[in-house]
C-alpha cells in the first residue's frame, strides 16, 4: 500500500545572534544537542509520524546544512531545499518557496527542540481544516512571548506578539509547530521581509470567520526554543536527563481546585478585580512543573448557572490566573470548570445551565475528560482541595487526597482525605517528598 505523501516545511535560516560563539560558526538550528544537531532530531521526529518529504528553508550558512543531510537519502526521506538570498523573515521565505510546496504542510522552526505527537497533529487538522492550525503550549515565560487567544472551540480571535501593552492573557505560547494550507500563503505579500508569528498571524486572526480561519491545538508536550545560552542549556540538561524522553510516556498530574486553593476564598468570586493569588501558590505551581507533573484545575463554577458571571467574564479571570502565574514563570496546563447549579430560583439565572450534571463537583465528569484528554498516569497522581466535595471527587477517581486549611479549610473532610495541610505549597511538600 503505497504511503501518504506528508511535506514537512522546516524554518531553518535562523543566525542566532543572541547565541554568541555559535552564530559565528554554525546557523542556530545546527546547534547540538544531545551529540546531533536540532534540526537532526526534528528530521526523526518527522519520519516516525510519517512525514517523507523535507523542505529546508534556509540562508545563513546553507551550505553547511546542505552538506550535512543532502538528499536525504541517510534518513530514507527526501529533501530539497529553498534558499533565500536576501533573507525575507519566516513569512517571506515561505512565499518565495511556495511552488515547491504541498496543498497542505506541517511547519517546524529550526531552532526549537519538539517533542510531540505530530500525528495527532496533523489529524485535528484534518478534521476541522481550517486554513491554519498553531501548536500552542503553556511556558514560563509568557510574558516574552507570541500569545494566541481563541474561542472556546478552539478558533483563533487574535495573536498577540511580544510587544504588547499589560493584557490579561491566556497561558498559550505560539509553540513554533503548525499545520498550513497552501491557500494561507496569498495572504502574504509577495517579495517583502515579513515576520510571521509577529506580522501574518495576527493579521489573519482579524479576519476571525473568514476563509484564513487558524485553530489553537493546545498541548503540553515539549517546545523549547533555544535562542539564549540560558535557554540552550535547559535543553541540553533536560535531554541529558531523559526528562523529554519521559513525555512519551503516561504523566502525574496534580489535580487543583480554584478557589480556596490557588486565589483566596470570594463568595461567588464574579469579577477579575476579585481575584488574587494566595502568597506562594506560584512558587509551589512552578515547582510541580519542573518535577513534569501536569498541573490541571477542576472549578465548580456555579456563578454562570446563577446569572451573576458571564463565560466571557470568566474567561477574563482565567487569563489573569494565567498572566499572575507566568510572571512567577509558573503555568497551568489546563483548566476545567463546572458552569451549572442543580438549584433554582435565582434572579437572572441561566435556565439551560440549572440542572444537575455529571461534571460537578463531587461527581467526577470533569476528570474523566481530563483523563481523556491528556496521558495521565492515575496511580501517580494527586487531588488537591479545601472541602469535601474536592475530596470526595478525586477519592472516587483513585486519586491520593490532600486537604488544605486556606479557604474552607478542609474542615468537612476529617477521614476522608490522605493528608492535610496548611496550604498548597505544603501540599506540594508531601507529593514531591
Amino acid at each position: 500500500m503505497p504511503i501518504e505523501p506528508r511535506q514537512v516545511v522546516i524554518m531553518a535560516g535562523g543566525r542566532g545572534t543572541r547565541l554568541g560563539e555559535h552564530a559565528q560558526a554554525i546557523p542556530k538550528p545546527m546547534v547540538d544537542i544531545g551529540g546531533k544537531p536540532n534540526l537532526y532530531h526534528q528530521i526523526l521526529l518527522a519520519k516516525y509520524h510519517g512525514f517523507n518529504r523535507v523542505v529546508f528553508l534556509v540562508s545563513h550558512l546553507s551550505e553547511l546544512i546542505i552538506a550535512r543531510f543532502g538528499d536525504g537519502r541517510e534518513f530514507g526521506m527526501e529533501i530539497s531545499y529553498c534558499v533565500e538570498d536576501p533573507p525575507l523573515g519566516t513569512a517571506g521565505a515561505l512565499r518565495r518557496a511556495s511552488a515547491s510546496l504541498d496543498d497542505r504542510f506541517l511547519l517546524l522552526y529550526g531552532d526549537v527542540f519538539i517533542e510531540c505527537n505530530l500525528t495527532n497533529l496533523w489529524l485535528a487538522h484534518n478534521e476541522r481544516k481550517p486554513a491554519a492550525t498553531l501548536v500552542v503550549h503553556p511556558n514560563d515565560h509568557p510574558y516574552d512571548s507570541d500569545l494566541v487567544e481563541a474561542d472556546p472551540d478552539g478558533w483563533i480571535t487574535a495573536v498577540h506578539p511580544k510587544t504588547r501593552s499589560d493584557l490579561w492573557l491566556p497561558n498559550n505560547v505560539n509553540a513554533g509547530v503548525a499545520v498550513l494550507e497552501q491557500a494561507i500563503l496569498s495572504a502574504i505579500p509577495d517579495e517583502q521581509h515579513l515576520d510571521l508569528a509577529s506580522q501574518i498571524f495576527p493579521m489573519l486572526a482579524t479576519h476571525y470567520g473568514s476563509k484564513y480561519r487558524m485553530r489553537a491545538y493546545r498541548s503540553s508536550e515539549y517546545f523549547k526554543d533555544f535562542g539564549t545560552p540560558d535557554r540552550l542549556a535547559h535543553v541540553r540538561a533536560d535531554y541529558v536527563s531523559g526528562k523529554i524522553a519521559n513525555l512519551k510516556k503516561p504523566r502525574p498530574a496534580v489535580f487543583l481546585d480554584r478557589d480556596g486553593v490557588i486565589n483566596k476564598e470570594v463568595s461567588h468570586l464574579s469579577d477579575p478585580t476579585q481575584f488574587e493569588l494566595i502568597p506562594g501558590v506560584a512558587a509551589a505551581i512552578r515547582r510541580l512543573n519542573q518535577a513534569g507533573y501536569l498541573v490541571i484545575v477542576i472549578t465548580n463554577q456555579p456563578v454562570i448557572a446563577r446569572g451573576e458571571c458571564t463565560v466571557d467574564t470568566l474567561r477574563l479571570i482565567h487569563n489573569k490566573l494565567e498572566t499572575l502565574l507566568g510572571r512567577e514563570h509558573a503555568w497551568i496546563d489546563s483548566i476545567y470548570y463546572c458552569p451549572h447549579h442543580p438549584d433554582k430560583g435565582f434572579a437572572g439565572e441561566i435556565a439551560e445551565l440549572k440542572i444537575d450534571c455529571n461534571c460537578r463537583k463531587p461527581r467526577t465528569g470533569l476528570y474523566e475528560q481530563a483523563m481523556r484528554d491528556w496521558r495521565i498516569s492515575i496511580h501517580v497522581s494527586w487531588a488537591v482541595g479545601d472541602s469535601e466535595r474536592d475530596i470526595i471527587a478525586g477519592s472516587q477517581m483513585g486519586l491520593r487526597t490532600i486537604g488544605v486549611k486556606t479557604g474552607h479549610g478542609s474542615r468537612d473532610c476529617v477521614g476522608l482525605m490522605d493528608y492535610h495541610t496548611e496550604d498548597l505549597q505544603a501540599a506540594v511538600e508531601v507529593i514531591l517528598g
